[in-house]
């Protein structure tokens, strides 16, 4: 679908970034909170990614599935000439060099033999993922479980033994 915005939509798209150095429309108006993208609200679409919006209308069609690109590596840039509309695939490729050379996870456990696992997924990308994330993650799923979770896990063990 492309977005049409009207010119009062625009006006206040434009009034809510302020240009970089580096050319980057960066918006100064509010974020997500989980990731830290920026949110455009009202203009006619509810809630959505401000480069989302931008791509949609000054770019074109965005396919469902399909992810915006910042072609400058800026994820507060809204600036069309900056973004681009790849599938899944092409937007791993285009970020597959981001983590190479990475030391350590994103939590800061360090990469290597012993707490790194590299495996190829279904879709021929190959991962490498932390083990001492996964083991915290674990301990976590087991926590959250209820009391009467843990008895009926408990007891299909002795059955099995």
């Amino acid at each position: 679908m492309r977005l049409m915005m009207n010119e009062c939509d625009i006006r206040v798209f434009v009034d809510s970034i302020k240009i970089d150095d580096n050319g980057c429309w960066i918006w100064q108006a509010s974020f997500r909170k989980d990731d830290g993208y920026p949110l455009a609200t009202g203009l006619g679409v509810g809630s959505m990614g401000a480069h989302r919006v931008s791509a949609m209308h000054w770019v074109g069609d965005v396919p469902f599935g399909y992810n915006i690109h910042h072609a400058c590596r800026q994820k507060t840039c809204v600036n069309p000439a900056h973004l681009e509309i790849l599938s899944t695939v092409e937007h791993r490729a285009a970020h597959a060099d981001d983590k190479k050379g990475a030391t350590h996870c994103n939590h800061g456990h360090e990469w290597n033999d012993a707490n790194s696992k590299t495996y190829a997924r279904p879709d021929g990308v190959v991962v490498r993922s932390c083990r001492a994330c996964n083991r915290e993650a674990q301990r976590r799923r087991v926590a959250a479980r209820s009391p009467e979770e843990r008895a009926r896990r408990n007891a299909l063990r002795r059955v099995a033994a």
